[in-house]
């Protein structure tokens, strides 16, 4: 089967795809040009999602969006009330990333099987590394027929809050479980299902920013409350995808904090050591 040049590349999508997020902060924030800015963000974001679904989604590929939704949110906070208007534009037609996470989950196994069946076959192993690979081979075979049998249940938990995906892995009595990175694949596909959920978490939470500064411009200070943004700058306040929660909001003063939880699922009030804060240093 033939490979894409991403999975050739063993740096992956991320050092290009940051050097594009540099490139339009820089036109937003050093050369003022807004258009070529957010038009050159959005683009990288596209690129993103089309390279995660073609190839074994890496998860640390989603954090190129995040870089990108960060320079998003950065701008929303220094922007004057007309600039909101382009962000919110962009948003829209963005849409919800990952929203729908199997594709890249069968982008990861196909992959895998490719990479091993690739490597069995060299004719320059040496004869015990190709008895450990066939073993690999079966081990993750073994994996796959169990995720087979599962199939209605793992494809629902995929879709919804990492933690419960963690717990449900936990529970099983796998005779493959290890020590370390008990699950095997399955760790893999633990940790892109993670990292789809905090890019999903930033992606609404750089909406709820953008709908926090047009209330701010319109009057004059941030809402008690997230639910005073509807109707009028958000149709509906999403939860927040890491844990099905409501996200972390409290103004403070001429400022607010704005958070999702961390990697724990935990609510911890916002502490910037376990939390993830999504609103950006006011501007100077």
């Amino acid at each position: 089967t033939a490979m894409s040049p991403w999975e050739r590349n063993e740096a992956g999508f991320k050092p290009l795809g940051l050097s594009l997020v540099t490139l339009g902060a820089w036109h937003l924030r050093d050369r003022n040009e807004p258009a070529t800015g957010l038009q050159i963000l959005e683009d990288t974001i596209r690129l993103s999602r089309l390279v995660a679904q073609e190839r074994d989604a890496r998860p640390e590929d989603p954090g190129v969006e995040a870089e990108a939704l960060a320079e998003l949110r950065a701008y929303a906070r220094r922007t004057d009330a007309a600039g909101l208007a382009p962000v919110q534009a962009l948003l829209d037609r963005l849409g919800t990333p990952y929203a729908d996470r199997v594709p890249l989950i069968k982008a990861q196994w196909r992959m895998l099987d490719n990479t091993l069946s690739q490597r069995i076959s060299t004719a320059d192993l040496d004869p015990e590394r190709r008895v450990a690979l066939r073993f690999l081979l079966w081990y993750w075979q073994d994996m796959a027929e169990w995720i087979i049998a599962h199939k209605e249940e793992v494809l629902g938990l995929v879709q919804g809050p990492p933690p419960a995906f963690h717990d449900y892995l936990e529970r099983q009595d796998f005779r493959w479980k290890r020590e370390e990175r008990r699950w095997g694949p399955l760790y893999g596909m633990w940790r892109l299902i993670r990292a789809c959920a905090t890019v999903e978490s930033q992606y609404h939470g750089t909406r709820i920013v953008v709908a926090l500064e047009q209330y701010q411009r319109a009057n004059g200070a941030y809402p008690a409350s997230l639910d005073l943004l509807v109707p009028s700058h958000l149709a509906n306040i999403s939860v927040d995808p890491v844990n099905g929660a409501a996200y972390g909001y409290r103004p403070e003063g001429t400022a607010y904090l704005l958070y999702s939880v961390g990697e724990d699922g935990q609510d911890n009030s916002g502490n910037p050591e376990s939390d993830l804060l999504l609103n950006t240093p006011p501007p100077a």
